[in-house]
């Protein structure tokens, strides 16, 4: 949220005529003089010490806030309590004369600091008449301009005193331009460009927004003129400031803070322990540089962005996901992981924090989402794997790093189209096929690009559930339905996830969900009668109890998609109604329905390409529906 809420109306809850806490007086400075917030922000008062130099009774009633003239928005204030007569214009003037004042009063017996916090040249952009047409680049180019002449009033102080031989002076910045004190539009009306050939603005994590200038001046110490491309950061002032002081600093103190004192006296022969700069943007996002390298931790794979900023400076050339850099990506992401995690990026004893939060999606250990796919034939898949168009097979290629397929008792694959035997192979002529599986996982991987699947998939054509698939194996059902010398589906299944899963500890999976399709060999069979359609129903939810008593799930969700006829129907459809984790894809005879799937015509009968989509993309979209917010619930 804002850091100040005028509608709360929270100014109403202090008492101004009160010492503050918190402020720099808290934090070892024996003298504070200044403003405390930007000044953008109220109260538009004065702060001396602890206290407001006037009581702020008066109401400022903001600028700039309601409209899309950047030309007012250069100038935003936001409403709230001023002291009477408090002029925005004058605050440049006013902490310039405050700063020259106090080295005015210091003499050369006792070292001083001073640091001096400038308004200029942040919203709200107001230069002096004075300095009004300077430029050359509007009202932004003025207030640098006056920012110029308020340093010089600075250093023409130390001078005057005596002091410019024997004092370090650091003038810096704490971001780059912001979009409303020089709005995009105007690089082009005045020809400047406030990062020069840097991208982006204050609150990006591109270079413009984190590269600022950075000049020292040290007389007899700093050679006049000399440039150093190390790439140092401003948390870098607490340890150069204890080194030049002779302080000692124990672990706990500079956490992320290297000095540059050798490399202020020695140059480019200078020792400086910084390996790597985290930055953060406005929404808390992270990227990290080191050396020439720099990454942008985007939470979406497609936008995140690798650059080499000593070749493109300008960072144009975004080389992320380049099979090539890939080393450099995942040493950039286990630098910041460590420094994030440990808390700190000097040496020293880890430092317990928050490390999980949305910006840092990639250090959650996400639990792999497991899926049990079961079935006959249509489960199996039949739908010709050459009618996949070039968009399918790039889905498939960018989903096939998310999904290990385990299929069959076969060696586990990333998720693929299939080789049939044979038969199938002349039957459908083809000699790869796919089944709902794919194009299920496909939309997966791209509902949930940062997550991992494992589909666990055990089919066979022409079995029934009456006989190999049914949990209560029997010889004698089996031998009606002429399965007796299949495998015992159901009990292989099990125990094929359960080898599967042994590979991983409890803790690092959850399964998610179960894809059932299969239904047609226990409709109007002759086999053995009317008997595998009269006990579908028993049997489904003898199938389905017993799944979720081997996993410890009773609540796991069953995804049917309804095939056969008959009883065989009305049973799906009755389990369907009768248990809140069960839903059904209904298939309709209609050709104008959703839910008509074309087949290929007799003998063949199985779903072609469209229709095996359709059915896998349906699968998403019922989980998607249903369940996906219990398996992808915070973890």
């Amino acid at each position: 949220g804002q850091p100040y809420d005028f509608s709360g109306n929270i100014e109403k809850q202090i008492d101004f005529s009160k010492p503050f806490t918190g402020g720099p007086d808290d934090k070892g400075f024996d003298y504070f003089y200044g403003l405390s917030a930007p000044l953008d922000y109220p109260p538009y008062v004065y702060c001396e010490n602890n206290r407001v130099t006037v009581l702020p009774v008066s109401v400022f009633k903001g600028y700039g806030l309601k409209t899309d003239d950047p030309a007012e928005k250069q100038k935003m204030q936001r409403k709230g309590v001023a002291a009477p007569g408090f002029d925005a214009g004058e605050t440049l003037l006013t902490l310039t004369s405050k700063s020259v004042e106090y080295i005015k009063q210091q003499d050369d017996s006792t070292p001083f600091f001073l640091f001096v916090s400038l308004t200029a040249p942040h919203i709200p952009v107001l230069p002096r008449k004075e300095f009004l047409g300077t430029s050359g680049a509007g009202i932004y180019g003025d207030f640098v301009t006056e920012l110029d002449w308020s340093v010089g009033r600075i250093l023409n102080a130390l001078k005057d005193k005596g002091f410019d031989d024997n004092t370090l002076v650091i003038f810096s910045s704490d971001d780059g331009a912001s979009r409303l004190s020089f709005p995009l539009e105007y690089e082009k009306k005045y020809g400047h460009k406030p990062g020069g050939i840097y991208r982006g603005r204050k609150g990006t994590l591109h270079e413009g927004g984190h590269h600022v200038p950075f000049i020292v001046k040290w007389k007899n110490v700093v050679a006049a003129g000399s440039q150093n491309d190390e790439t140092i950061c401003l948390n870098d002032f607490y340890a150069t400031c204890a080194d030049i002081a002779g302080e000692e600093t124990n672990e706990m103190q500079g956490l992320d803070s290297f000095s540059l004192l050798d490399l202020l006296l020695k140059g480019d022969e200078g020792d400086y322990s910084r390996r790597s700069t985290v930055y953060t943007n406005y929404k808390g996002r992270f990227s990290i540089r080191e050396g020439d390298w720099k990454i942008d931790l985007n939470p979406d794979p497609e936008k995140r962005k690798l650059f080499n900023l000593k070749e493109d400076p300008g960072e144009k050339e975004n080389l992320y996901g380049d099979i090539q850099y890939k080393g450099i990506e995942q040493e950039l992401m286990d630098r910041i992981t460590s420094i994030i995690v440990n808390g700190r990026s000097t040496e020293g004893p880890h430092i317990k924090t928050a490390a999980y939060w949305p910006q840092t999606y990639w250090l959650k250990k996400k639990k792999i989402k497991v899926f049990l796919l079961a079935g006959q034939s249509n489960m199996e898949g039949r739908a010709r794997a050459y009618n996949l168009t070039d968009e399918d097979k790039e889905r498939l290629e960018k989903a096939s790093s998310h999904i290990t397929l385990y299929y069959n008792h076969k060696k586990p694959v990333p998720l693929q189209v299939t080789t049939p035997s044979k038969y199938i192979q002349k039957k459908f002529e083809t000699d790869q096929v796919f089944g709902p599986e794919l194009f299920f996982g496909i939309n997966l991987a791209e509902a949930y690009p940062e997550e991992k699947f494992i589909f666990i998939k055990r089919s066979k054509g022409g079995m029934s559930l009456y006989g190999a698939w049914n949990p209560n194996w029997d010889e004698e059902k089996a031998k009606a339905m002429k399965e007796d010398d299949d495998p015992r589906l159901y009990s292989d299944f099990i125990e094929y996830a359960h080898e599967v899963l042994s590979n991983f500890d409890t803790s690092e999976y959850e399964l998610c969900g179960m894809l059932w399709v299969q239904g047609e060999s226990d409709t109007g069979t002759k086999k053995a009668g009317t008997a595998p359609q009269d006990s579908y129903e028993e049997n489904l939810k003898n199938l389905i109890a017993g799944v979720r008593r081997e996993f410890d799930k009773p609540e796991l969700p069953v995804i049917i998609f309804q095939v056969g006829a008959g009883k065989v129907v009305e049973a799906m459809k009755n389990i369907a109604k009768n248990d809140k984790n069960v839903s059904l894809i209904p298939q309709e005879d209609n050709e104008n329905s959703k839910y008509y799937f074309r087949r290929n015509p007799p003998p063949v009968g199985h779903y072609v390409y469209e229709s095996m989509k359709r059915i896998g993309t349906y699968f998403f979209e019922f989980f998607q529906k249903d369940y996906a917010d219990r398996c992808f619930e915070e973890e």
